[in-house]
């Protein structure tokens, strides 16, 4: 994090600059850690404390939660659920990823390389033979050709590019879209899905995406090219698409935890660190600046 390196402010400092509108008041044990925030600005003052699970605490704070989220926190762990089964399901360490997504990731790939069998009963028995004609099969599987390694290699890097626009696109609509605050179950969904990481950046076991919302997501996105594609190239690309995922979530890792000096991990944690302590509303890009360029939504890095 910022705190890493002498170039930037400390997390604190930064933090209490991205509070404008709601007056935060923080309560410290001798140690330095917060033990609660008081917030009063639009709402009634209401204390978040952190000795406590904060999950459900977080409704309480109705259109104070935004001003609430975007101001870092230099604790470096938090309680979320009351549960000790719920809560051990929501952090992960970052070389689980490598471990439970590479073996899928090849699972995939083997899948595509050996059948392009699809069921195709709803397509009235059109099947394609991957050259772009269609061919005439029976009405529950479409039959063709094993991909050759260069049409794998095709679709592979067609899914790797796919996440790419999928990371940018799901960090600026949907982590950072308009926020129901009079609603409390958005507040918890939206806490639960990406504002815990803007409030407590300096957690490390809340960085990678656990087991439970990373199926849900993947399965998610693969539907959506098991509904464009037949089966053969959707295995390839979803083979692509979850190495982009594992690189998404091990460069987010780095770029927080990491003490790039010079190079493209210097520039991309400076672009990254912008995003969280100075403007959550640019700069979605975290394994590459490029759909940044493409819509310009990226910022000046200021030193």
């Amino acid at each position: 994090m910022m705190a890493t390196t002498t170039r930037a402010r400390s997390t604190q400092d930064v933090g209490q600059a991205a509070v404008s509108k709601s007056k935060v008041s923080t309560d410290q044990d001798s140690s330095g850690h917060t033990k609660a925030e008081e917030i009063s600005g639009q709402n009634k003052a209401f204390k978040v404390d952190y000795t406590k699970p904060i999950l459900d605490q977080v409704p309480k704070l109705g259109k104070n939660y935004e001003e609430w989220v975007h101001k870092p926190s230099a604790q470096r762990s938090f309680r979320m659920f009351e549960s000790d089964l719920f809560e051990s399901g929501a952090t992960m360490s970052w070389y689980m990823v490598p471990l439970v997504w590479l073996p899928i990731s090849y699972a995939f790939a083997r899948a595509a390389l050996s059948t392009d069998a699809r069921l195709n009963s709803m397509l009235g028995g059109a099947g394609d033979d991957y050259t772009g004609n269609m061919t005439d099969t029976p009405d529950i599987v479409s039959e063709g050709k094993a991909l050759s390694t260069g049409t794998f290699a095709g679709w592979w890097m067609f899914g790797l590019i796919f996440w790419t626009i999928s990371e940018y696109s799901l960090h600026r609509f949907i982590f950072h879209g308009p926020i129901v605050s009079d609603n409390e179950w958005f507040l918890r969904f939206h806490f639960l899905l990406h504002g815990q990481h803007h409030k407590f950046p300096l957690d490390k076991g809340r960085l990678v995406f656990p087991i439970v919302p990373a199926l849900i997501t993947s399965a998610s996105l693969y539907a959506v090219l098991y509904a464009l594609l037949p089966l053969a190239p959707s295995l390839a690309a979803m083979s692509g698409m979850l190495i982009g995922y594992i690189v998404y979530d091990l460069t987010h890792y780095y770029v927080h935890h990491g003490k790039p000096a010079s190079g493209y991990f210097y520039h991309l944690r400076e672009h990254h660190m912008e995003h969280h302590f100075r403007n959550q509303d640019s700069g979605f890009g975290i394994t590459s600046m490029v759909w940044d360029k493409v819509f310009q939504s990226g910022h000046a890095v200021r030193r």
